[in-house]
């Protein structure tokens, strides 16, 4: 086997298309190098994907592959295709930059230095891994893309002979495959991980041909709900102007921090603080270089003396972020950080919506987190799931969106752990034996027997099983009581009514649980020892005297789970990933007991998505033919689907998933739920016809 490094220059990236023309491919095999001209471009990829003995390697090698693949259906030449997926399946296409990363994660410092400072690049943070960053750490030089000036012009050499183009256009792409050649053969001699990379690849690949197909949305659902939106937010800001929360600077109203500020104080110090003695109470001192008057630093301007248990910044302010606000039990202040995400929803929100209503959103994923699993860059998944954002979402002419979600995965993913560690799992045995994880939980919460739970889970102990199912995801990490409750309490968390007829944002666990009238009567800002975040002392007392006990009850293998994280992280700070048998270091007790089974749970929907897209790609026979995965949204594959044909593809890409993900599972059962929709509803279940057919979901 040899590596042959290989690359395209284009022409430009524009919104919407991804997949732009070829203008040139270069190689290097570490001996001799080759431009090819556009119109053989495919012809050199065809014989290098043909021979057997070829391993080839890029720098972000899922574009050039992107083109290739996008090339041949403009061309007519779609054999090509099906030899890109089988070179994947043999494992002769990687990346130096997946390689690096892996390499990092194996030093625990994925995005960074060794030393935990940020990577540079010519006296810059490197924001990303490139191909200029790369070479810069196997070799030390910052010289990579020192040719680089024609590489957004190649557009204009298309047609032109290469032997005509200018020197410098010419040595550009050689030296891109020089150095991906280079550092290749440098990782693969000393890089950590890099049995991992072709997986990983492959992966990387998958999540592109999704990006390059995207989501488009409705212009007219835009319209609607963007005076919507405005009318909301100018009514809230006119309410809080009226408190003296917001002002008009320069004719535009903003927030009046120092006045958002003080109101903080007085609601966490219940009342009106004595003056700060720096200050005398003004909120201003005198400058000691120039003499004139600048705010207080002591009382970060807010004129009052700030006693124990404000919150601060790391700086020492005082806080004035969402959680504070939303937790400080001042109405006003938290209708305030409410205003705050209705602005984003006009300037974030839905600008990125209206650009995908002309062309498709410009979906950039990022293949590997420590973890294992991926994310995106930009909006797609900080989208709020409430507001009508979602519903802009429209599916294309003749399709059906087609969401299939892994159920409750991870607990899955943690049973075959603790089952492959310490040869025994209750939460596997509780998964196999086809009973509800949520409802044992919640039966040892309250003291009744499970099957009295689950006929009840419903109505009158539904508010315990949705108690319980926080407590399965979220404690088997590791997670400390002030972070679970924190995590817990968010606007997306779903939301807790008290007695009183208040609403809270997020789950209340004093309420839904511990019998509290109202949530937060009592806060605190340090929970053994160590300052943290307002939080309701009554949640905290909950979870460690009720949730966890009850828990561990439920599945006492997790005490043993926990000894093995903790000592196996004490040793060097490392665990080495089932399976794949990658490596993820520079961990702590948390992130050590979330990374096994989140990782277990990310290769699986990987190899899911790997194989739904090859055989939507290139099995005409398949029900799923034609069907474009477009998303790997947490234990969620988003696809668009043919209308005819969409109940027999959401059976098909179940089963494609299922198996999968029982690659990795191979002990415990592993779920999925369906659903079909016209729009992205984050609430969309299985809807049936007569026939017992999969039918889209609407809101009712």
């Amino acid at each position: 086997m040899r590596i042959l490094a290989f690359d395209l220059e284009t022409e430009l990236i524009v919104p919407g298309r991804q997949c732009p023309r070829p203008v040139c491919a270069s190689l290097y095999d570490g001996e001799r190098s080759e431009l090819v001209p556009y119109d053989r471009v495919l012809d050199v990829a065809e014989e290098i994907l043909d021979n057997p003995e070829i391993v080839i390697f890029g720098a972000n090698i899922t574009f050039d592959f992107g083109v290739i693949i996008a090339e041949a259906y403009r061309t007519g030449r779609t054999g090509i295709v099906p030899k890109v997926f089988e070179a994947y399946d043999k494992n002769r296409v990687g990346d130096v930059l997946i390689a690096m990363m892996l390499h990092d994660i194996h030093g625990g410092h994925l995005g960074t230095a060794p030393d935990g400072r940020s990577y540079t690049l010519n006296g810059k943070a490197a924001m990303r891994y490139s191909l200029a960053l790369v070479t810069k750490i196997l070799t030390g030089r910052e010289d990579a893309k020192v040719n680089d000036f024609w590489r957004k012009r190649y557009a204009i050499l298309r047609k032109f002979p290469i032997e005509s183009w200018p020197p410098l256009a010419r040595q550009y792409p050689i030296d891109d495959v020089v150095n991906t050649y280079e550092s290749a053969i440098e990782l693969a001699r000393r890089g950590k991980n890099f049995h991992d990379v072709p997986f990983q690849t492959r992966a990387a690949l998958a999540l592109h041909l999704g990006a390059v197909w995207s989501l488009r949305t409705d212009g007219e659902a835009i319209d609607a709900l963007r005076p919507e939106l405005l009318a909301r937010y100018e009514a809230s800001v006119e309410a809080y102007q009226a408190e003296g929360l917001f002002k008009v600077v320069g004719g535009k109203v903003k927030k009046d921090l120092a006045a958002i500020k003080r109101r903080v104080v007085r609601a966490y110090a219940l009342g009106d603080p004595p003056p700060c003695t720096a200050c005398d109470g003004s909120g201003k001192v005198e400058s000691p270089t120039t003499g004139k008057p600048i705010q207080c630093k002591t009382c970060d301007a807010t004129t009052y003396d700030l006693p124990q248990g404000v919150p601060r910044t790391k700086a020492g302010g005082v806080a004035r972020d969402r959680d504070t606000l939303q937790e400080s039990g001042d109405d006003s202040l938290s209708g305030v950080a409410m205003v705050s995400l209705a602005e984003k929803g006009l300037q974030t929100y839905l600008p990125a919506l209206a650009r995908a209503a002309d062309r498709p959103m410009d979906l950039n994923p990022n293949p590997l987190l420590a973890t294992g699993r991926t994310s995106y860059s930009g909006v797609i998944q900080l989208i709020p799931r409430s507001g009508g954002y979602r519903e802009c979402f429209r599916a294309r002419e003749g399709y059906y969106f087609l969401s299939i979600d892994y159920s409750a995965v991870e607990l899955s993913t943690l049973a075959q752990v603790c089952l492959h560690l310490l040869g025994k799992s209750a939460l596997a045995d509780t998964i196999n034996a086809g009973m509800d994880p949520h409802c044992l939980t919640a039966a040892k919460m309250i003291g009744e027997d499970y099957d009295t739970v689950l006929a009840g889970k419903k109505d009158r102990f539904a508010v315990y099983r949705q108690a319980a199912k926080p407590v399965n995801f979220g404690l088997s990490g590791g997670m400390g009581a002030v972070t679970f409750v924190m995590q817990n309490r968010k606007e997306n968390a779903g939301s807790t009514t008290g007695p009183d007829g208040t609403v809270y944002p997020g789950l209340r666990f004093c309420i839904m649980v511990g019998g509290a009238e109202v949530c937060g009567v009592e806060k605190i800002t340090e929970h053994k020892g160590r300052a943290c975040p307002p939080v309701c002392k009554a949640c905290i007392k909950v979870t460690e005297e009720v949730l966890k006990p009850a828990w561990l009850e439920a599945y006492p293998e997790m005490r043993d789970y926990f000894h093995y994280i903790s000592t196996n992280v004490d040793l060097d700070g490392s665990l080495t990933q089932l399976y794949s048998n990658r490596v993820r270091g520079g961990l702590s007790f948390c992130s050590g007991a979330n990374t096994l089974f989140q990782g277990l749970a990310s290769e699986g929907k990987k190899l899911a998505l790997w194989n739904l897209t090859k055989e939507c790609l290139l099995v005409k026979d398949s029900p799923v033919y034609m069907t474009r995965p477009i998303a790997d949204i947490h234990d969620e594959i988003l696809s668009e689907t043919p209308i005819d044909g969409a109940h027999q593809a959401a059976v098909r890409k179940g089963e494609i998933m299922v198996e999968a993900m029982r690659a990795y599972t191979p002990d415990v059962a592993v779920g999925v739920e369906a659903a079909l929709m016209r729009r992205w509803y984050k609430g969309a279940e299985p809807a049936y016809n007569d026939k017992g057919e999969l039918i889209p979901w609407e809101p009712s």
